[in-house]
């Protein structure tokens, strides 16, 4: 099988390539970061379309598909992996693309639904009247983001009130609910029968854009001295803060905004997150303590700086009016709190919030998605390990893409079908952006060790081979 990508991922080696999938998603996502990469002058001359599937295969390459699957499934299904304390729906490799709202509402009858072989797992979920909070992730390329938003339209067919928020830097949310959400806007999702289903795609830009223009009002409001080092300087910092920390302003801004009835004054009994792939979600959900401290930092920071100019300035007064009968100037105290501040102790709470509001395991979990593949499911077991030392609550989980021993021609063909379509997009988007093309074949053995990648590099560099024989 070959590696698990979805969408694009850059590799490290020049020229500049990147991977896609012949998929709905992937497609839209190439654009995107072709066009983005374009804009800032980053060359990409090479694009590699993986997990290509062929329509002549056979009902025997399905079976070996499936039995590697069950290799890599044998310490979850024996209860030897930790992913075996979780409740978990296993859903099928779908012959289509899980893209729009309908589809979706097919995805979690599957997943989901009551009438399902796993609605006993969701039932809580579905059926509680109180608030909840949940955010879905995993590796790359496990489907999280169509995972997540059929958990979004399953709980608003239910009759909850449903936000469903993307921090993914991909931007897939949108292209999974076939609904344009680049405007950064909230918008609401038709199609949904029982409550109303809103989504987002954070525009971290403006979050951040905004958190800055706040620290730098410290400057004017706290003041500096002596050549020393001012505020203004000490903000500088943010913009080396490690990755994670843009999404994570946004999304407070975005969960008080929810919390306060402020779309169209409506209250959301379920908010769910579309993280962004496993590393990056880990240090967005380690970083609200970092930023309250961050902010504790530059208010105590500002009361100094505030404090000594202050006493320079009355120092000042003092001495040039001295025997004159003039008053001292009135002090600091009596000033109105400044505007900055204010907003930065607003913002701060706002981050305390949310991090209780993680570690709350009532009301919040993580749901973890994955694929029968041993890197998937390995990446899954950090993730849960990480996320139970942060004291966030995983119950449940989905298995995506599992395909039945007993596959049928038909399905096969009807997955390549679908492909095919893709494929062609890919291979236009290529042409127009002048970049060259390497299709790579769906392996019925996972890339793993020396022996799998070798078996990849044959694939991927077949017509360099093939001209150095000649």
């Amino acid at each position: 099988m070959s590696p698990s990508y979805s969408g694009c991922s850059p590799t490290l080696t020049s020229p500049t390539s990147w991977w896609g999938i012949p998929s709905r998603l992937s497609v839209a996502e190439c654009a995107r970061l072709l066009s983005a990469l374009a804009e800032q002058g980053i060359a990409v001359n090479h694009l590699v379309v993986n997990q290509i599937v062929s329509a002549q295969s056979t009902p025997t390459y399905v079976q070996r598909l499936a039995a590697e699957q069950s290799r890599a499934l044998k310490a979850v299904d024996s209860g030897t992996s930790p992913l075996a304390n979780l409740a978990l729906s296993r859903v099928p490799f779908f012959s289509m693309e899980m893209r729009g709202v309908f589809p979706l509402k097919y995805y979690a009858s599957q997943a989901y639904g009551e009438g399902g072989a796993y609605g006993s797992i969701w039932s809580d979920l579905l059926t509680d009247p109180a608030d909840k909070f949940v955010l879905v992730g995993g590796k790359g390329g496990v489907g999280k983001t169509t995972s997540s938003a059929a958990l979004a339209v399953a709980c608003a067919e239910q009759g909850h009130n449903t936000l469903i928020v993307s921090t993914d830097p991909a931007h897939s949310l949108g292209d999974a609910l076939d609904v344009d959400l680049s405007s950064g806007d909230v918008v609401r999702i038709e199609g949904i029968a029982g409550a109303s289903l809103y989504a987002v795609e954070i525009k971290v830009d403006d979050a951040v854009a905004e958190f800055k223009r706040l620290v730098s009002g410290l400057a004017g409001e706290g003041g500096g001295g002596g050549g020393e080092i001012g505020i203004a300087d000490f903000a500088d910092i943010f913009d080396v803060v490690p990755p994670g920390v843009d999404e994570l302003i946004a999304l407070a801004k975005i969960v008080a905004l929810a919390r306060a009835d402020a779309y169209d004054g409506m209250h959301f009994e379920r908010v769910l997150v579309d993280t962004a792939p496993t590393g990056h979600t880990l240090r967005l959900l380690s970083f609200p303590d970092f930023l309250d401290r961050f902010i504790e930092r530059l208010l105590v920071l500002q009361q100094r700086f505030r404090g000594a100019a202050n006493v320079v300035g009355g120092v000042s007064t003092l001495l040039k009016n001295f025997g004159a009968g003039v008053p001292p100037p009135a002090s600091a105290d009596d000033a109105d709190e400044p505007t900055a501040v204010a907003a930065l102790t607003t913002f701060q709470a706002q981050m305390r919030d949310l991090d209780g509001l993680l570690k709350d395991q009532t009301t919040s979990e993580f749901v973890i998605v994955s694929i029968p593949t041993a890197l998937s499911l390995i990446e899954s077991e950090r993730l849960q390990a990480a996320l139970q030392t942060q004291g966030i609550a995983t119950r449940r989980g989905v298995l995506n893409r599992l395909i039945p021993p007993d596959g049928e021609e038909t399905y096969i063909a009807q997955l390549a079908k679908g492909q095919a379509v893709c494929l062609d997009e890919l291979r236009d988007l290529a042409q127009r952006s002048l970049l060259d093309v390497t299709e790579v074949g769906y392996f019925d053995v996972e890339v793993r060790a020396v022996y799998g990648l070798r078996a990849l590099g044959m694939a991927l560099f077949a017509d360099v081979e093939e001209g150095a024989r000649v």
